[in-house]
């Protein structure tokens, strides 16, 4: 995956943390309509699935790496809350990976979906508020750092393994 991809839709340069975090939330808020949609439909169930699991995992790397970092400085006890939080998502996310039974599945996005959406209440209310309080540039460069860290973290591995045979 490269950055087109895992920006389509999203906010892209210029743009500040707590738009580029919350088009985040938007887009896991929508894998997990696309999953509830997929009842009957055993595949795409699996796909939503999939990209839920590596959507949710991406975002925390993205915020324990660089946001919640940068609101320690601006807000200690917002940012070690909501990094409590991660840890409780990280939980649910590493469940539904390991787990043997696809039966468990529901119950465990269920418990995944409750988990993230008190993430987002956690973290669009008070501890966007406080980074909202910072200057314009300062909440762009957090924007761009988001960026670059997405970026790493989604680049496309062509250039790690050469071209195609």
């Amino acid at each position: 995956m490269d950055l087109d991809s895992a920006l389509e839709g999203k906010p892209a340069e210029g743009a500040t943390a707590s738009e580029i975090l919350r088009a985040d939330h938007s887009s896991i808020e929508r894998l997990f309509t696309e999953y509830a949609r997929a009842a009957d439909e055993p595949n795409a169930r699996h796909v939503a699935l999939e990209g839920l699991g590596m959507q949710l995992e991406l975002h925390d790397k993205l915020e324990i790496s660089v946001f919640y970092p940068a609101m320690q400085e601006r807000e200690p006890q917002l940012a070690a809350a909501a990094r409590s939080a991660h840890d409780s998502l990280r939980k649910f996310i590493v469940a539904l990976r390991e787990r043997t039974d696809d039966s468990q599945c529901g119950a465990l996005v269920t418990q995944l979906k409750a988990e993230f959406e008190r993430h987002v209440t956690l973290e669009e209310e008070p501890l966007f508020t406080a980074l909202e309080r910072c200057s314009e540039r300062q909440q762009r460069e957090l924007g761009t750092a988001l960026i670059k860290r997405k970026e790493e973290l989604t680049r496309s591995t062509a250039e790690l393994e050469g071209p195609a045979t």
